[in-house]
């Protein structure tokens, strides 16, 4: 107790000479006793050296039995008690020296001291999962407080399903160390996890072992069941408690509550909430909170502020969670004004905005249009010293999306990279968006396919590539559709029911466009093309039918049973004898041409039989005919032959000569010469068409023989007229990347002149 560790050894030696200890199993007994004592001493004053020596010492006399796993057990003690972890590690090594080996005790030693280190729990883990390899028991309370720490580290995605595995073996081996205070913990961990399959299990386990739960139990299940958003299971739980005689404290109710309003059951809340304040239980912050969330969700700001008004009267604190869920309520009901009330009451009770207070506002400015005082919202925000996140970010992009104001909405992505806030593929869908409204398609599956991953380390989701294809389509630009569909397969990610739906929407709008052979193209890749994991997810029969029906009818038979031969193994024999009755009987038929009536009419110098689907499609593709043009070159239909949609369309669409000069005017027409569609001076760019009722009837654009290009927005404009691609090569060529065209500050303006007529 002195620290005179030497006296103490000398005594030692003394009372080991003269003890008789060979002679005494007590001797023996009580010497032990004092070695573990002067062994823990030597740790705990860190004299470890001295200690070793002494058991070389003994190591070698008649007395080696001395030097045991009991004695280095005293060592580690006197160590760990001054969290001397690092050092008990290296005694660990020191006992194969000593030819001694850690035992059970040794081993849960050191792992309660790394886990109650909260430092050292990789180790902790690693020792038990060594005890579990040597069918050694683990110590439960450790275990106990490991699963605690696994609850508190949910986003670690490497040591959470490692330790998972590790308890539950715990709870299959040791099954008499189980108790409610391991279970709870571990289903804490599931609640989190969202892994309700094996928070069942564990309760499963829980019942067999005749461990009864707590109302901390239930309420870990009720919360779980919301997170879930299985309303049933929630009331089956809270029913199960008062069946079990247990009575629900402040912290159950509010499990409660918070799990029926994340369901969408706000009335069951509300009565929750009536029978605690008969208790009551319910003059809490977070309780008040919970319930004026609810009304958020259900958009009715009057009952939030009533509850409000309702926590005031009772004194209950209100915090900034207070305030920013009354705004939300406002904000989602687009009462702008009244959010803006609640902040000037936030502020009056010296409650400080925080960033989602902002953030709430921002987006619902944004939403509602008024992009101006967003952004005097977002100097507001950093004026308080508060730093902007990706959802204030995305916010103020989707401002500038529903503006069109692309200039802003780069000059925010530029910020928020020279900020370090990091961008997420929502930011990104939402810049595709921003792109393809501005006209720039172009960039925006450059973006896509190769920025996001070779300059932002962001790899294109579901969401983005969707987004992508959408506005491809949107703009009706089928071209850059069937693009990106490309690149998206040859990026290679597995995307499950995403791909074939993405397939399905570019598809469909093939057949309506009268693309009935990529339509036929993209069948074909749907299926050869998809990753070994998407390989069952295949395309609607239905959408399937249309197509070869489609085709049968268009005189592509040829394509689609070279198609079908392509598919047919892919898609199951009678999925494939469907299809082929389906393209049989369809080619079987009469022509489309045949049917509208201008079998015989010419096209570029060729028939209708001769120029097969192509005369009635890609209205956004440039490399094709701007219009229906005369048989010899003359520019119009031959004089006295038929004008699309004379036949069809008699009773919708009138000869234009019939046509006043105001409908020709808004049909962007200036003049009719009575000479056939030569004599139009069509200034639109605009596809032209009037589609029949029935779906098998395809639509028949007409596109104008002279164009000029329109800009895509009025937020900039290039002196110079280039398309997408040329864009893309006038950059290349000047030896500048695409990524200073679109976020450059040295770089010229982006130019805004995307394809004409998107």
């Amino acid at each position: 107790q002195d620290g005179r560790m030497d006296h103490a050894q000398e005594a030692f030696r003394r009372i080991r000479n003269t003890a008789g200890m060979r002679r005494s199993k007590e001797g023996f007994g009580g010497m032990r006793a004092m070695l573990h004592y002067f062994l823990e001493s030597c740790a705990t004053a860190n004299q470890v050296a001295q200690a070793l020596g002494f058991l070389d010492e003994l190591k070698a006399s008649s007395e080696a039995r001395l030097v045991s796993s009991a004695a280095f057990n005293a060592l580690l003690r006197g160590l760990l008690s001054r969290n001397g972890f690092e050092e008990a590690q290296w005694l660990r090594t020191e006992m194969l020296r000593f030819g001694v080996a850690p035992n059970e005790a040794s081993l849960n030693l050191l792992m309660d001291t790394a886990a109650r280190s909260g430092s050292h729990m990789d180790e902790a883990w690693d020792i038990l999962e060594e005890m579990q390899k040597q069918n050694l028991k683990a110590d439960k309370y450790t275990v106990s407080i490991l699963t605690k720490q696994l609850s508190d580290r949910i986003s670690d995605k490497r040591r959470v399903p490692r330790g998972v595995a590790m308890v539950e073996h715990f709870l299959k081996m040791q099954p008499e160390d189980v108790d409610e205070v391991l279970v709870n913990s571990l289903l804490d961990v599931f609640c989190k996890l969202g892994d309700m399959p094996r928070l069942e299990a564990t309760l499963d386990r829980m019942r067999e072992y005749g461990i009864r739960g707590s109302a901390v139990t239930y309420g870990t299940i009720v919360k779980a069941y919301g997170r879930a958003g299985n309303i049933d299971r929630v009331l089956q739980a809270w029913e199960e408690m008062q069946d079990e005689g247990l009575e629900a404290n402040a912290v159950t109710y509010g499990c409660m509550l918070d799990a029926c309003v994340k369901c969408g059951h706000l009335e069951k809340a509300l009565q929750i909430f009536a029978i605690m304040k008969q208790r009551g239980l319910h003059r809490n912050t977070i309780l008040y909170a919970t319930l004026i969330k609810g009304f958020a969700k259900s958009k009715d700001p009057l009952a939030a502020k009533n509850l409000y008004r309702e926590m005031r009267s009772e004194r209950v604190p209100c915090n900034v969670v207070v305030f920013n869920s009354l705004i939300d309520a406002c904000v989602r009901a687009c009462d702008l004004q009244g959010a803006a009330e609640v902040l000037q009451e936030m502020t009056a009770t010296n409650v400080r905005p925080d960033l989602i207070t902002f953030s709430t506002l921002i987006k619902g400015y944004c939403s509602n249009g008024e992009l101006s005082k967003a952004m005097r919202l977002q100097e507001e925000l950093q004026a308080r010293q508060l730093e902007c996140d990706e959802i204030v970010y995305n916010s103020l992009l989707e401002g500038c999306v529903k503006a069109g104001d692309l200039q802003l909405g780069l000059r925010m992505f530029s910020e928020m990279r020279q900020k370090h806030v990091r961008p997420s593929a929502v930011t990104f869908s939402i810049l595709v968006k921003l792109l393809s409204r501005a006209g720039r398609l172009d960039l925006a599956i450059h973006l896509v396919s190769k920025e996001m991953r070779q300059m932002h380390g962001v790899q294109p989701t579901r969401m983005v590539w969707s987004c992508l294809v959408t506005c491809c389509l949107k703009a009706r630009d089928l071209s850059r559709a069937v693009m990106a569909l490309e690149l998206l397969d040859n990026d290679g990610a597995s995307l499950g029911i995403g791909r074939i739906s993405m397939y399905s929407a570019v598809i469909e709008s093939s057949t309506t466009s009268g693309e009935v052979s990529t339509a036929l193209q993209l069948i074909e890749w749907a299926y050869t093309r998809a990753p070994p994991e998407d390989a069952r997810a295949g395309l609607s029969m239905d959408l399937l039918k249309r197509v070869f029906e489609t085709a049968g009818f268009r005189g592509a038979e040829g394509e689609a049973q070279d198609v079908l031969d392509a598919i047919g193994r892919r898609v199951g024999e009678h999925a494939r004898n469907v299809l082929q009755d389906t393209l049989s009987r369809s080619a079987s038929g009469p022509r489309v041409e045949e049917s509208l009536g201008f079998k015989g009419a010419k096209i570029q110098g060729s028939s209708l039989d001769d120029y097969g689907s192509s005369w009635s499609s890609r209205p956004w593709d440039r490399s094709y005919s701007s219009g229906f043009e005369a048989y010899g070159g003359s520019g119009g239909w031959e004089t006295g032959g038929y004008w699309p949609g004379q036949d069809m369309y008699s009773s919708l669409f009138m000869h234009p000569h019939t046509w006043s000069p105001d409908v020709l005017a808004q049909q962007g027409w200036s003049s009719w010469s009575g000479q056939g569609p030569g004599g139009w001076d069509h200034r639109d760019e605009k596809a032209f068409a009037r589609t029949e009722a029935s779906p098998a009837t395809p639509r028949l654009p007409l596109k104008a023989l002279d164009t000029e290009p329109t800009p895509a927005t009025t937020a900039g404009k290039s002196s110079v007229h280039r398309s997408p691609l040329e864009e893309i090569d006038h950059a290349e060529s000047m030896g500048i990347p695409l990524q200073k065209v679109l976020f450059g500050d040295s770089f010229p303006e982006v130019s805004l002149d995307g394809p004409p007529g998107l």
